[in-house]
């Protein structure tokens, strides 16, 4: 077993959003809900005060947008050396503010304006990604996946049972060389069901690999790759849908099966004359076996 494919088993499989997408070791922590993605803030021109120079010079900072806080607050939306975030400085241009941003009602403001520029337009590129599509249920759902991704593989097992759910797999490839030949196997394929127990059973399987897929479903692999650095996506198993308010969620890792019976309660259901399928798709119904058994981990060592 190669070290890495063998994660901490806090539910998520993670990668650095680097042109190598090498994996990152991470504490284990539950994963979380987060804000649902509204309009951010219009854009304001401002000129960035001494406080804010001073740590764009420190962390190699671009100031992407700054937007009126309320409160008397400029915020500022940056790309640094710690990613895209959010920082706010005083009325004055004295203080900058780092950290959390709490309003009367305990909502992270900052949180909340991070995410919603961060994934404002995640499912219109997902949509424009290739998917394999699993069910034909009125519940919507992405999920970007990576087949040596052992929770993946868990979530996709528990959402394909439930009739309700429509599930798109969005397949990248960063966890190990031939990632990227099994994540475009799995596009290319008449029967994406027969590699999936295959990779969740064996993935070491020489099955898996008789076939060198065309250079086209590759290529649409690194696309795939492209669309998940885009939005700063850091882990998989990641799913976007869209709520019952129209508003677009994420959640990044496994979700706990409460969580899970919250997330399809939120789901929009599709109208039948939106059922028709974006992007470029292979379209399965697929019955995964309940009796194969999940290793913690990014690998499994045995089902049916």
């Amino acid at each position: 077993m190669k070290l890495n494919r063998v994660l901490a088993a806090s539910g998520i499989a993670l990668l650095a959003v680097t042109a190598s997408l090498q994996v990152l070791a991470e504490p284990a922590q539950k994963p979380v809900l987060v804000p649902a993605v509204t309009a951010p803030p219009a854009a304001v021109k401002h000129s960035p005060p001494p406080s804010l120079n001073h740590y764009l010079d420190r962390f190699n900072g671009t100031i992407l947008q700054s937007f009126e806080a309320g409160s008397g607050l400029t915020g500022w939306y940056l790309e640094t050396d710690f990613g895209k975030e959010i920082l706010y400085t005083t009325a004055d241009g004295a203080r900058l503010l780092d950290g959390h941003l709490l309003d009367a009602e305990g909502v992270d403001l900052r949180e909340r304006e991070l995410f919603a520029r961060k994934f404002a337009g995640v499912l219109e590129g997902f949509e424009g990604a290739s998917t394999v599509v699993l069910g034909d249920g009125d519940l919507s759902l992405y999920l970007v996946f990576e087949p040596y991704c052992g929770y993946c593989h868990t979530l996709v097992r528990t959402l394909t049972k439930n009739p309700e759910v429509k599930l798109h797999l969005v397949p990248i490839a960063f966890m190990d060389e031939d990632s990227e030949q099994l994540a475009a196997a799995l596009l290319e394929s008449s029967d994406p069901k027969a590699i999936l127990r295959e990779l969740r059973s064996n993935p070491d399987s020489p099955a898996l690999r008789t076939t060198e897929p065309a250079e086209a479903r590759r290529a649409e692999i690194r696309s795939n790759n492209e669309v998940i650095r885009r939005f700063g996506i850091k882990g998989t198993p990641f799913m976007a849908w869209r709520d019952q308010q129209g508003k677009v969620q994420v959640h990044s890792g496994l979700p706990d099966d409460e969580t899970l019976a919250t997330i399809l309660g939120k789901v929009q259901p599709v109208p039948a004359t939106a059922k028709a399928t974006r992007g470029n798709t292979a379209s399965l119904n697929v019955d995964m076996p309940s009796t194969a058994t999940m290793a913690a981990g990014a690998r499994h060592g045995s089902g049916t």
